[in-house]
């Protein structure tokens, strides 16, 4: 077997392992982990084996490292056919469907034995899944939902984890001799929220033995080549394509693959207008191939600004480009503080000291903490003695703290009827309020988006949490008028967040222009659980406002710590 076939058998035995339930649950976590290390390897397996250093590779112990030999010399492993003999593969699947979960798949499978995504959508269609206890017709609706959700997910990586695929991509045409420069392009160089296709740009000497060196890779289940481009099918069924252009043509290949279709085709009608083709080599004028080793060159050529890759999606970037409207899009080192973070306190996993240690080492001058209120008994909400006992923890923290910020903070559930976790009386004690919904996402788009109004006319609530609820791949966002919301918060002076979570990415970069024309300050946040996610997260935040057009002045946190005082709602009357 090769490297992705061994990482598809440890993540199927991992997920068999956690749905047995039996055992220890940090067993099942450690095959996933070390499929996840397998399909990043930037040099061949084999050698590794050879040379005796599986071990050296994050998350691959002894054990292991056993498993992943007999798996490469055997194609084989006894623990992952008994395993399949106790619970088909396909159970494991259905568990993964929205609205199931482990136990409504076990109940599917004992009682009716169905054991596939196919068995379960016909049993659901004739109303055979009816008669299984804990399907009532509502819950068999929500199953044929999330069937069809599976189903468009296949194939497709949330952006954090294709730009992790992608890297080890990179790192292994960028350790080739011949390679002179490599770089992510397509979606993932366009910052979208959910990938299909990870593309790269290469210059090569040799582009026969880059897309060759392409192909090989752990993670390529199998592909094809034609001339200087590649195609290939990544282990997880994600698509890629590599091209392999000369330093000349460099940025004219850059452009011509990080485009989306429609930012191309407005290129080339401006190129049209100007008698230029463009064209991956270079831009073609009077029968003349022009190189392009810059992406600038191509812009230029076209009497135009470069636009941000994450821009080119075909809107009105082109034409804004043209007008001199482009926006000054925010960056990492723009934000001054973090905003929703949460701690020991509810369902975080470090001290309020930690979370603002690391806030502090990277260069922010304040930490909103915003544990869960008392109705999130799911995420560790806290009791009102406790928040109390915890506003006096970060008084003795700031006291401790020199040139940096914690303020106190909240993110308070939003009830059905609209109304706030905490009575005013506690909101007006805290520094910040984040309110959100956690609960109660079937409710009727009417009624859904009154609970949202309702309580942003709340005088104590200062940032809209994660707008939508949705988790990509995961589930869909709850039903909800977005014009309405947005103006509520437009009127009542309430700032709106982009949630780093990878999963959330919420309010969507499609939202942002419609939330800056109503004059809505964004808040770019980490929603961080532990001080190692600080960092990665807040940069999901930016990159996600960035694809919406989203400049510094637009965001809330880009402010100093006065500033941003002065910009929440409560403080501005």
């Amino acid at each position: 077997m090769n490297a992705a076939e061994i990482a598809r058998v440890l993540d199927e035995i991992g997920r068999l392992l956690r749905f047995r339930g039996r055992g220890n649950p940090f067993k099942a976590r450690a095959y996933v982990n070390a499929a996840r290390t397998l399909r990043s390897l930037t040099e061949p397996l084999e050698v590794l084996i050879a040379e005796d250093r599986l071990r050296e590779l994050p998350g691959v112990g002894e054990a292991i490292e056993r498993k992943i030999v007999e798996l490469h010399e055997t194609g084989t492993l006894p623990l992952y056919e008994s395993l399949k003999e106790e619970i088909p593969l396909g159970v494991v699947e259905m568990s993964a469907v929205p609205g199931l979960g482990e136990k409504r798949a076990r109940a599917a499978w004992t009682e009716l034995g169905i054991d596939s995504l196919e068995a379960l959508e016909e049993a659901a269609a004739s109303g055979a899944l009816e008669s299984v206890p804990g399907f009532g017709p509502k819950t068999v609706a929500r199953v044929i939902e999330g069937i069809a959700l599976a189903r468009r997910s296949a194939g497709r990586l949330v952006a954090s984890e294709a730009r992790r695929v992608a890297a080890a991509l990179v790192t292994l045409l960028a350790g080739r001799p011949d390679v002179q420069r490599v770089e992510t392009a397509g979606e993932v160089r366009r910052r979208a929220n959910l990938v299909e296709q990870i593309g790269l740009v290469a210059a090569a000497e040799d582009p026969a033995a880059a897309v060759a060196a392409f192909l090989s890779h752990p993670v390529v289940t199998h592909g094809e080549a034609d001339g200087p481009v590649a195609t290939a099918r990544l282990s997880g069924g994600t698509a890629a394509r590599l091209r392999v252009s000369t330093v000349d043509s460099w940025g004219a290949a850059l452009v011509a693959e990080t485009g989306s279709a429609d930012h191309l085709t407005r290129l080339s009608e401006r190129a049209a207008e100007r008698g230029i083709e463009l064209s991956p080599e270079g831009l073609v004028i009077e029968n003349a191939t022009v190189a392009c080793p810059r992406e600038e060159d191509v812009y230029e050529a076209l009497g135009l600004p470069w636009i941000p890759p994450e821009l080119r999606e075909g809107r009105d970037e082109v034409e804004a480009a043209a007008a001199g409207r482009l926006p000054d899009l925010v960056d990492f080192g723009d934000l001054r503080g973090v905003v929703h973070c949460h701690t020991e306190w509810s369902d975080g996993r470090a001290s309020i000291e930690r979370m603002a240690e690391r806030a502090k080492a990277l260069g922010f001058g304040y930490l909103v903490v915003c544990d869960h209120s008392r109705s999130a008994f799911y995420a560790g909400g806290l009791p009102l003695s406790d928040l109390k006992r915890q506003r006096r923890a970060i008084e003795a923290a700031n006291a401790a703290l020199e040139g940096f910020t914690i303020l106190a903070g909240s993110e308070v559930d939003i009830r059905p009827d609209g109304t706030l976790d905490w009575p005013d009386e506690v909101l007006a004690d805290l520094d910040v309020v984040v309110a959100s919904v956690h609960g109660q996402m079937r409710m009727s788009r009417r009624d859904q988006t009154d609970r949202i109004v309702r309580a942003l006319e709340n005088p104590w609530v200062d940032v809209l949490g994660h707008p939508t609820g949705r988790l990509l791949l995961k589930r869909e966002g709850y039903d909800v008028d977005l014009e309405r919301v947005l103006d509520a918060a437009a009127e009542h002076g309430v700032a709106v967040e982009v949630n780093g979570d990878p999963r959330r990415l919420d309010l969507d970069w499609e939202w942002h222009g419609p939330a800056l024309e109503r004059g809505i300050l964004l808040s770019l946040d980490p929603d961080a659980h532990g001080p190692e996610t600080i960092e990665p997260l807040v940069a999901n935040a930016v990159g996600a406002a960035r694809k919406g057009g989203v400049a510094a002045e637009d965001v809330l946190n880009a402010r100093d710590v006065d500033g941003f005082r002065a910009g929440l709602r409560r403080n501005r009357g």
